[in-house]
Formats: C-alpha cells, sequence, structure tokens
C-alpha cells in the first residue's frame, strides 16, 4: 500500500534531514513517527502526500508514484489527506468539525468507521 524507498531530502543550505528512509507499510498496518522537534516527522509526511519533492527515492501509494509540486499543478495527492500539525482550529467546533473539513472527500462509511 505505502512503499518508501532511500528517501533523501535536505532544505536549500542545509544538512539532510532524511536520509536513506526506506519501508514497506501493507493495508491494515499502523505506522507511528515519534521523535525530538526539528527531527524530520512532518518533512517525512510532507514528502509521503508531494507536498515537497525528495532529491533521492521514490515513494508508492498504491502502486502508483507520488510525486512532489515540480510534476504537478497542485501538490498533494488525490487518494490521501494530510492533516498538518499546524492547520487553523476553529474555536467553537468540535474535533470532528476541525479535522471533518480537511477530510471531506473520503467514503461517509469509511470516515464513520474510523
Amino acid at each position: 500500500m505505502l512503499n518508501l524507498k532511500n528517501i533523501f531530502f535536505a532544505y536549500e543550505g542545509q544538512d539532510p534531514i532524511l536520509q536513506d528512509i526506506s519501508f514497506e507499510l501493507a493495508q491494515g498496518e499502523h505506522l507511528s513517527l515519534m521523535g525530538e522537534s526539528g527531527c524530520g516527522k512532518s518533512t517525512l509526511l510532507k514528502a509521503i502526500y508531494g507536498l515537497i519533492d525528495v532529491q533521492e527515492g521514490t515513494i508508492h501509494f498504491h502502486n502508483e508514484r507520488v510525486r512532489g509540486p515540480s510534476w504537478q499543478l497542485v501538490p498533494g495527492f488525490k487518494t490521501m489527506k494530510y492533516l498538518a500539525q499546524d492547520f487553523g482550529l476553529g474555536p467553537y467546533h468540535t474535533v470532528a468539525e476541525n479535522v471533518g473539513k480537511f477530510i471531506s472527500n473520503l467514503d461517509l462509511t469509511y470516515k464513520k468507521s474510523a
């Protein structure tokens, strides 16, 4: 389902933040990313979703190559959603309402079961 091979990424003028990241995640499996601030967790998620271009390696989701913004006009991946850690929360909304606006095109039955 999700396959990353030899991912490498460095922000311009900085040391690499992602080096030789490889893993495969089958449907139904879960993965947690843990680490200190600035270690690359959000950068890896942005690469998986297609918001940034990795300098080396490949990412596939359901056997389809995930490409960054230099390959497509609108970055992102149509069958996946990325919820940024710094998105704007509506102070008078429920958790479901705040998160739901970002997953609006997912199957309603699936959303209710998740």
